[in-house]
């Protein structure tokens, strides 16, 4: 089953695309958006995902700024439009948004099948950006 949820998050409420699989509990994977928000790429990966029997959950990074962006990968326009949109956006607010996802499937599922959200270092090619792990 696939949809949106809402997510009451610390500074307001926004949206995460979740792909659960037939059988729960299940483990669950936090994916962050690229520029081009919560795009068909991404849900078409999270339906693969819910196949393979994870919950799959994106939370929209960007609902401060746009609600809901979906942008083609494919379009120079879409990827102008995605870089204006990741320069203004708010790196302490979104790692709050995260947490607030996290907390919002932990509270879905059997406190079994919870975990804790870990940062793990810096994101990919040294970009300063944190990097989080769901682990036991």
């Amino acid at each position: 089953m696939n949809n949106q949820i809402t997510v009451n998050g610390r500074s307001g409420a926004f949206c995460a695309y979740t792909a659960r699989p037939a059988a729960l509990p299940a483990p669950a994977v936090v994916v962050l958006q690229e520029l081009f928000g919560v795009n068909a790429d991404i849900r078409k990966h999270f339906d693969e995902l819910a196949e393979r029997g994870f919950i799959a959950v994106a939370p929209d990074l960007f609902w401060r700024q746009e609600p809901g962006v979906d942008l083609s990968v494919t379009s120079e326009a879409d990827w102008q439009h995605g870089l204006r949109l990741y320069q203004a956006y708010e790196r302490d607010a979104g790692a709050a948004d995260v947490r607030d996802a996290v907390s919002t499937v932990g509270h879905w599922f059997d406190p079994s099948t919870a975990h804790q959200l870990e940062q793990k270092g810096f994101g990919p090619l040294g970009t300063g950006r944190p990097r989080w792990s769901l682990s036991d």
